[in-house]
């Protein structure tokens, strides 16, 4: 065909088609602006989230930095300082530590010297608040609230005077100190910063095992598995020394690419989004567009004239969605966080310029790639093929009349007529529930009361603090049978768990004894164990040690930890024992048939008793207090037979119900009763959470903000596509009610695509989509929190989609035929 000049018509023409078919356009204009608003409010506000989070991980971390070196050497300061590919390296010294106020002389406070870059840089954004200048003088003191707390002076100053006895590598010392400032973390910790000058006086340095602390802010934020293994080889690692990653940085990668998953999620939600609508659009229309070739348009001109038209209404629809998305994320979203939001100060959203591209761009990339297809449709079929054309799937077939409702076997009829616009459908569904799923796990996963679940999961752990002391007088059974029977008999408490404690000795033998303390001494003492060898055989009462007694659910717990099975019967009945390996670098091949004696330094050689060695455990709950010689895990029943009298040192406690303040409340109050409540050191659930929540800011409510967005946005998509479905339909629908199909049974068959839309999406959600839930989750995981599965929420969604599914089909047919006759709509489906 002989292409004419037509341009100006073409024009006019683009112009009238689109005035013409106000309804249709209005829904690719909608969609269009949908996708835009999608990509606008989930990037925007999703970016604003993981800044959040990242906040929260400075806070729960104590400062920003992405490795921690214990023990640096000279050397390795150095080389950290000038490594080109380290931003930051601090350095802090703990030296000394706090043991007595006058009043209480079981404290916990840490005396600790910090380098500039630390303090300035690294520790100050984890901080809630600073008041006063950081010591420069001997007797001065940065100190925390809680250290504050803990040394009796809540209500302190700066400028106030504090008299605390302390230890350090040169012995113990009682000084005044001056208050040069206060501050206040988000972890509650009890420390005080002190100056270089009194730093220089305690004797310890920075490559002293347990003192020294190097940390790293790397200037890159990826790393790979090889590169973090090649910087730990090119520090050359003592066997004292450990390098740790934080969890971000160790997995950095992997959240790297989980978080690319879910944006590549929603840029295919957004395209299918459009691309449906485009293409019933165009496909829909395709009479008309053969009309057009009879006066003389060609293929190309077709071409041109559909895309000037999808341009034109999809730069409408993008700029009403930035304009509206932009709204949304930096003005709607920012007000609800600061109404629901339980913490004050300014609600910040993050913004890019990157997000307001991509979302141009991919809805660019939607229109042309969803207008491709349709417009080579509709550019090369001939005049006599548009006048017969009907969408794909449409032509006539023999079928088996089938069992069932007509109403039903329409319904299933007319989903597979168009496989590919309805697997659209399903598809696009689909993938709106399954990334709501997604966001929704990790937002939950990520919630306060499931990240400080603790290992035995108490809601609250009482502790002696007197066994921890160095004088042996001083010792005391503060939870005994009255203090628990005041427990038990308190409405709120369920259960409770007791650790028993006992000193013992580990006479020297040349077997596992002599094979622990060369590791004991290699890992942590800055010193060689040959130096100490003769003392140990001579005089063994010096190199004493801890053994524990626990009841069978603790048992149970710790089998959890266990590389290899114990029997739980020979543990109960004292016929194996387990030992805690204290970060050491043993093995089970080193316990393999080896036995373990040892005697209560109570009972002294008499009373010695040979174990065999079970296994080991790395989990510190049953291990309060390290000893040079191992600790030894054994029965409750056990301990009792070798001593009636052993002491408590910790009540794991149960409410009835997980987070009950007045239960809370009631067992605080019986420790403060205690005559020793100075010495009892408590461990809350309730109060973790607080801090946690502290933590996080408002990065719950944005996460909230998120799944509201996404719940809109699946349902505004089912609503665009359904609505340009049957608007597409109506002469379809129009024949059918000519041929005698009651408004009934048009209702039914319109409930039944529904259901079966919605049974298709959501049981490909439930299967694929909670698996890819899964692995996202596994991947931005990095704080190695457990896998959360939000079921009540989820089971809201599959309710809310099916009654969409229901409902919207019903409401959009009766706003289509409303005043019109069959014979109308059978028209207007033609024009």
């Amino acid at each position: 065909m002989l292409e004419n000049n037509n341009q100006r018509i073409i024009r006019k023409m683009a112009k009238r088609s689109m005035q013409g078919n106000t309804r249709r356009n209005s829904i690719l204009i909608a969609s269009i602006a949908l996708s835009a608003f999608m990509l606008i409010t989930v990037l925007t506000v999703g970016i604003t989230y993981f800044k959040a989070q990242r906040d929260q991980t400075i806070r729960m971390y104590g400062g920003v930095h992405d490795a921690v070196l214990m023990a640096p050497s000279g050397e390795q300061i150095e080389k950290c300082r000038n490594d080109s590919r380290i931003e930051e390296a601090g350095l802090t010294v703990k030296c000394a530590s706090a043991e007595s106020n006058g009043v209480d002389d079981s404290l916990h406070t840490t005396f600790i010297w910090s380098d500039g870059t630390y303090w300035d840089v690294q520790k100050r954004p984890a901080l809630k608040w600073i008041k006063g200048e950081y010591p420069k003088q001997e007797n001065e003191l940065m100190i925390s609230m809680g250290a504050l707390k803990e040394c009796g002076s809540e209500n302190g100053k700066i400028g106030d005077r504090l008299t605390l006895t302390y230890g350090d590598k040169n012995g113990k010392h009682k000084k005044e100190f001056i208050i040069s400032g206060i501050y206040e973390d988000y972890s509650g910790e009890t420390a005080a910063y002190v100056s270089e000058k009194f730093y220089r006086t305690t004797g310890h340095k920075p490559s002293d095992v347990t003192a020294g602390v190097m940390y790293l802010s790397f200037s890159r934020a990826l790393f790979t598995d090889k590169q973090l293994d090649t910087f730990r080889e090119e520090l050359n690692l003592g066997k004292q020394q450990r390098l740790l990653y934080t969890g971000i940085t160790e997995h950095s990668l992997s959240v790297f690419l989980g978080i690319l998953g879910l944006v590549f999620v929603t840029c295919v939600c957004s395209y299918l989004l459009v691309y449906n609508i485009l293409y019933l659009s165009v496909t829909n229309n395709i009479r008309y567009y053969g009309l057009l070739q009879t006066v003389g348009m060609t293929e190309r001109q077709i071409h041109k004239m559909l895309y000037r038209q999808m341009f034109l209404l999809g730069g409408a629809g993008i700029v009403l969605g930035l304009a509206v998305g932009s709204g949304t994320a930096f003005i709607i979203i920012p007000g609800i966080v600061k109404t629901i939001g339980i913490r004050g100060g300014a609600v910040s959203v993050s913004f890019h310029p990157l997000v307001y591209a991509a979302a141009v761009l991919v809805s660019c990339l939607t229109i042309y790639f969803g207008s491709r297809k349709p417009a080579k449709i509709a550019g090369r079929i001939s005049p006599v093929e548009a006048v017969r054309y009907t969408a794909p799937g449409g032509g006539r077939k023999k079928r088996r009349t089938g069992k069932g409702s007509i109403a039903g076997r329409m319904a299933r009829t007319n989903l597979l007529k168009d496989r590919k616009r309805s697997a659209i459908v399903i598809l696009s569904l689909t993938l709106s529930v399954s990334i709501f799923i997604c966001v929704i796990t990790i937002i939950q996963s990520q919630g306060a009361r499931t990240m400080v679940s603790n290992f035995m999961d108490f809601d609250l752990e009482l502790s002696n603090d007197t066994l921890g002391k160095e004088d042996e007088s001083q010792y005391r059974q503060i939870f005994d049978k009255d203090f628990i029977t005041a427990l038990d008999e308190s409405k709120g408490i369920r259960e409770i768990y007791p650790l028993y404690l006992d000193e013992i000795t580990v006479p020297w033998e040349p077997d596992f004894a002599e094979i622990w303390m060369r590791e004991e001494y290699a890992t942590w003492m800055d010193y060689p164990y040959a130096e100490a060898r003769d003392e140990y055989k001579k005089n063994p009462d010096k190199f004493y040690s801890y053994i524990t007694g626990i009841d069978e659910m603790l048992f149970d717990r710790l089998k959890e930890t266990l590389s290899q099975p114990v029997d739980k019967e020979a543990f109960m009945t004292g016929e194996v024992c387990i030992l805690y390996r204290n970060d050491l670098s043993l093995t089970e091949k080193d316990i393999e048939g080896k036995t373990l004696t040892f005697y209560l330094k109570k009972t002294g050689e008499e009373g010695s008793v040979t174990l065999p060695i079970g296994g080991m455990t790395d989990e510190n709950y049953y291990s309060p207090y390290a000893g040079l010689a191992p600790v030894i895990i054994v029965s409750q029943q056990f301990l009792h037979r070798l001593n009636p009298e052993a002491y408590i040192q910790k009540l794991g406690i149960l409410y009835q119900e997980e987070y009950d303040e007045s239960a809370e409340a009631q067992a605080l109050g019986i420790a403060e009763e205690s005559p020793y409540s100075t010495d009892i050191e408590s461990s809350s659930k309730i109060e973790s959470m607080k801090r946690v929540k502290e933590s996080q800011g408002n990065m719950m409510e944005f996460g909230l903000g998120i799944v509201l967005i996404l719940a809109l946005i699946g349902i505004m998509n089912y609503v665009n596509t359904v609505c340009s479905s049957i608007q597409n339909r109506l002469g379809e629908l129009a024949v059918l009610e000519s041929i005698g199909m009651t408004e009934r049974q048009m209702k039914k068959m319109l409930v039944q695509e529904g259901l079966l839309f919605a049974g298709s999406s959501l049981l490909l959600s439930s299967t694929v989509g909670i698996g890819v839930t899964y692995v996202i989750y596994q991947s931005v995981n990095y704080m190695d929190v457990g896998f959360y599965f939000p079921l009540i929420p989820v089971l809201g969604v599959y309710v809310l989609v099916i009654l969409v599914c229901i409902c919207v089909p019903l409401l959009l047919y009766h706003y289509s035929i409303r005043g019109k006759s069959a014979v109308e709509r059978l028209r207007e489906s033609q024009g």
